[in-house]
């Protein structure tokens, strides 16, 4: 059909291989088109208009979410109030202990082992009465780590520890929770996978009866109360979905229940996963985790899981819950060695580099102004600056607001075999800037803030896990989607869309818009661009429209992606669920994977078609266009396959899941069928606006 004669608002189709007769029919309208102009190829602006409705749409959204997910959220700062008024016990002696994470012990990566060893060989020099370790013991990946793993409970990594770390560590009382490498691809608490059981100091097979004993387990030790909070919901699907699991109603209520029937002890707690993740999971008398360990009774909270670059420390609440976040062992070399001195438990960040350079002293008492809280003893006047120094050193100096200096004094050799030094002072209430350093060889560099009162105002500190980014993410998962069903769905509607031709009018070059500046034209076009795209796509093959709404459809109702089995068990993904047996849940990393699948499968090849018709008029704009699109696909296909080829074989990734299966069948269709219809521009009778 070369023309169809129509009314003022009818759309006149013309076609491309129109002949001269067609020409002047076009000239008959008050406009210019790149054709009576004779104009082979779009200007620069064009090219610009064009790719902007193109992909302007998907970059502000793309850029939108992680924009949220670098802005930080931060906790108000609080008001803390000091324990209590007892004096000052010179005669009790400080507690120590470490803090250690995410050791990652691995065959495949001997790197990562290598450095776990040599720092953890360092760090127990320091003889603690008892170590914390939070997880993450064995990488337990199969496979090159650099390109293809799969998650599993790997023997050989868990044979590392048990061998090495095991017997360098059993010297010392250990309290062990489990990390998500640790219980991945297990299918229950007492099933022969769950290797974590054979290799625990704390959870053994013969005390564990249920899945609650798992969950929960108090330890007493050196008269300190903890309690060791393991949140996996069994069975426990494969990496990467296995990596944020949400603790639930039931386990929340274990815990709490757990603090409460502490009536008058301080307790610690002791978990893998940070607090800020659980943000909107709320018990059955309706507290969230945050809530929960901000009970008067709650000391500190020490976990891992994140591997910061230094120890992240957050106040939950005013009375108490103070978050304690360590590092991992194997690269960031820094781990946590805390003190315990009249009461007052001081974290100290541990950086070891190398052998040999591990610090040597540590402030135990008073409380630096960053770790008080209400469970501290900072309103004593009369008290001892104390240090313990694992060198002989008997010239360390001290100097408080510049008015108070003096060298400490050597009082007594700890358990440990640490040297205790002490400086007695009586000072008023007020905030105080303490530098303790040592003149001979500068072993002993301390600098830090500290305060005397019955009131103390903290900072704000920043969420460890930004929830607004889970919110952003989700929101934008939902406007992607509507954004592709706009474009794809092939209902027919009555309405011309006048505004919408004559915003593809300019993009093809006809500028009777002179009234529009550049920047709010690209406004409009980005706003307007899943209805750009949608005028653009409708015109192409129909058999090619249907398949691709089809495989849009098919992760919302069909597995995505297969898990290799769990204990005999057939695991899958559909929609934003988990399905292992009979087991259904919800997983946040479930979203992200359909969110990858339409951005690698979906999205590329919408663009592509959607582009056809320029294609067709300017081959710089098509070869421009069709790298773009290779390069995302590329690269959006390699990370959506990264990420589920850790849950699976690479062969039968290949052969199983959605994308690749998906991608290959719109390929066919495209490459069948994309010149079975010809295409057409759109174009109306528009008035010229001078």
């Amino acid at each position: 059909m070369d023309k169809i004669n129509s009314s003022d608002n009818q759309i006149t189709y013309i076609n491309l291989d129109s002949s001269n007769n067609n020409l002047d029919y076009l000239n008959q309208y008050e406009f210019k088109t790149n054709y009576n102009n004779k104009r082979k190829y779009l200007t620069k602006k064009n090219f610009y208009l064009f790719f902007l409705s193109e992909f302007g749409f998907i970059t502000i959204l793309f850029l939108s979410i992680h924009l949220f997910r670098y802005i930080p959220k931060y906790h108000q700062p609080k008001i803390f109030t000091s324990k209590n008024d007892r004096a000052f016990k010179s005669n009790e002696e400080p507690l120590i202990f470490i803090h250690i994470a995410d050791l990652h012990l691995s065959k495949s990566r001997p790197a990562k082992t290598d450095g776990a060893l040599l720092f953890l060989t360092t760090i127990l020099k320091y003889e603690p009465s008892f170590i914390l370790m939070t997880g993450d013991i064995p990488d337990n990946f199969r496979g090159n780590y650099h390109w293809h793993r799969v998650g599993i409970q790997n023997e050989d990594d868990w044979d590392i520890y048990s061998k090495s770390f095991k017997k360098m560590i059993s010297r010392f009382p250990v309290i062990d929770v489990a990390g998500n490498h640790d219980v991945w691809g297990v299918d229950s608490f007492s099933s022969k996978t769950n290797i974590f059981l054979d290799h625990s100091f704390i959870f053994n097979r013969s005390s564990i009866k249920n899945e609650n004993d798992f969950t929960i387990k108090k330890v007493s030790i050196f008269n300190l109360t903890f309690i060791l909070f393991n949140d996996y919901r069994f069975p426990v699907p494969r990496p990467p979905y296995g990596n944020e699991p949400y603790t639930n109603k039931e386990q929340l209520d274990l815990l709490e229940n757990a603090i409460d029937e502490i009536k008058s002890e301080e307790c610690f707690i002791v978990t893998h996963y940070n607090v800020d993740r659980m943000w909107f999971i709320k018990s059955s008398k309706g507290h969230t985790f945050e809530e929960i360990i901000s009970k008067k009774n709650v000391y500190a909270i020490f976990t891992g899981h994140r591997h910061p670059k230094q120890v992240e420390i957050i106040h939950h609440g005013d009375k108490g819950g103070l978050e304690y976040c360590t590092s991992s062992c194997f690269d960031k070399k820094t781990s946590g060695l805390i003190t315990i001195d009249n009461g007052n438990l001081v974290y100290h960040d541990v950086y070891i580099p190398l052998p040999g350079e591990e610090p040597k002293f540590f402030l135990t008492f008073p409380v630096p102004n960053e770790q008080i809280s209400s469970h501290h003893i900072f309103n004593i006047n009369e008290f001892e600056i104390r240090v313990i120094s694992f060198i002989n050193d008997t010239n360390i100096i001290l100097k408080i607001n510049g008015d108070i200096e003096g060298q400490l004094k050597y009082k007594t050799i700890l358990k440990n075999g640490a040297l205790l030094y002490i400086f007695p002072v009586s000072l008023k209430d007020g905030n105080y800037k303490i530098h303790i350093y040592d003149e001979n060889n500068y072993s002993c560099n301390i600098n830090t803030e500290f305060t005397i009162g019955k009131k103390y105002r903290g900072k704000k500190e920043k969420v460890l896990n930004n929830f607004n980014y889970y919110l952003v993410f989700r929101l934008s998962s939902i406007i992607f989607f509507l954004y592709i069903l706009i474009i794809i769905f092939p209902y027919k509607t009555n309405s011309n869309f006048e505004f919408i031709d004559k915003l593809e009018n300019i993009i093809n070059g006809n500028n009777f818009w002179r009234n529009y500046n550049l920047i709010s034209l690209s406004f409009l076009i980005i706003l307007f661009s899943p209805f750009i795209l949608r005028q653009r796509y409708q015109k192409t093959n129909i058999i090619i429209k249907v398949s691709i709404l089809l495989c849009t459809i098919y992760p919302l109702i069909l597995p995505i992606h297969f898990f290799e089995k769990i204990n005999g068990k057939i695991g899958f993904v559909v929609n934003v669920f988990t399905i292992i047996g009979y087991n259904i849940r919800y997983e946040h990393w479930c979203v992200q994977m359909i969110y990858m699948f339409y951005i690698s499968v979906i999205f590329p090849n919408i663009i592509y078609l959607s582009g056809y018709s320029y294609h067709q008029r300017d081959k710089i704009l098509k070869y421009i266009n069709n790298f773009i699109i290779s390069i995302f696909f590329i690269i959006t296909f390699y990370f959506h396959i990264f990420f589920m080829a850790q849950s699976n074989s690479l062969l039968f990734l290949l052969l199983t899941s959605g994308n690749v299966l998906c991608s290959i069948f719109i390929f066919i269709i495209v490459f069948i069928f994309k010149n079975k219809k010809k295409h057409y521009f759109i174009i109306k009778k528009i008035k010229i606006y001078n």
